[in-house]
């Protein structure tokens, strides 16, 4: 706790201190009273003056200092919201790199947000997802590449056979069949 202390910094010890000092003193001036009233009950109003102006000072200051921190604390959450917003239209497009660096940054403003591991997986999952799919592609163009070569190297086999080059016929050549075996 004492590590954090800034500017900003405020304790509450001073500010219970002058309550229970204002309880004790209302338990005392009340205890000789026999009919007591609601009034009497509520009124807190025997402490000393100098006492109460230097609280009620520091009590100010610390006010102030909560609502300034308050503030920042509402302007970092709006950063994080839009950060947040941007991460999650770079991953709609695809841009998973630039998204987990968004979200690198964002963890930085160090406020401990739910979303952002929530996103961090989401991203993951979609750019494994992206991965697996872009693999498939590439074994299905290899595959059509394959295919499309092997029959080329069929055809010429036969051609070359017919002509009497090839002792055996195109599908038995063996770099047909290496070919043939890959589709």
């Amino acid at each position: 706790l004492h590590r954090r202390r800034d500017r900003h910094f405020g304790n509450g010890r001073a500010v219970r201190n002058l309550f229970e000092l204002a309880i004790r003193r209302m338990a005392n001036r009340i205890a000789d009273i026999r009919e007591l009233s609601p009034e009497a009950l509520t009124r807190l109003d025997s402490l000393p003056r100098d006492y109460v102006t230097e609280d009620v000072t520091a009590l100010r200051r610390a006010v102030e200092a909560a609502q300034q921190t308050q503030r920042e604390l509402d302007a970092k959450r709006l950063k994080l919201d839009a950060m947040l917003t941007v991460v999650s239209e770079l991953a709609a497009e695809g841009d998973f790199s630039s998204a987990l660096d968004g979200l690198a940054d964002a963890a930085k403003l160090g406020l401990d947000d739910s979303r952002i591991p929530v996103l961090r997986q989401d991203i993951e999952a979609r750019r494994t997802a992206e991965l697996e799919r872009r693999q498939q592609e590439t074994r299905n163009r290899l595959a059509s590449i394959r295919t499309t070569e092997a029959r080329r190297l069929l055809a010429e086999g036969d051609r070359v056979a017919a002509l009497g080059l090839l002792e055996r016929g195109g599908s038995d050549h063996p770099l047909i069949q290496e070919a043939l075996r890959d589709v």
